[in-house]
């Protein structure tokens, strides 16, 4: 998404709509890892850290099924890439869940 977003200030459009169709393409494949690793510990058998991963994994599944909803929101709505200033806001959205994630890691494993 970022690297679309300064490829977009350079003015190359093509190069922004191929970045940011990767950047769609491995968010949904991320989505349904995620999905899979639910599946697969939705099979163990219940425990206090078991309980704190799965709100932690579904917490963050739903972080990343709004920025793909969001970001695909972007993709249809936007006419012109040209002077678009909402791919900032995608961005930034992306870049707060990834940083609010980091914080999260780091505080579980006791950094």
């Amino acid at each position: 998404m970022t690297a679309g977003s300064f490829i977009l200030t350079v003015g190359h459009i093509k190069q922004t709509l191929i970045a940011y169709y990767t950047t769609l393409l491995l968010g949904v494949i991320f989505l349904f890892n995620q999905v899979d690793e639910l599946f697969s510990l939705l099979t163990i058998s219940g425990s206090e850290e078991l309980s704190l991963i799965l709100l932690c994994l579904f917490t963050h599944l739903s972080h990343l099924l709004l920025s793909l909803i969001l970001f695909i929101k972007y993709l249809l709505r936007t006419t012109s890439l040209i002077n678009d200033n909402q791919s900032l806001f995608v961005s930034a959205y992306w870049h707060l869940v990834e940083i609010v994630w980091i914080i999260i890691l780091l505080t579980l494993v006791g950094f």
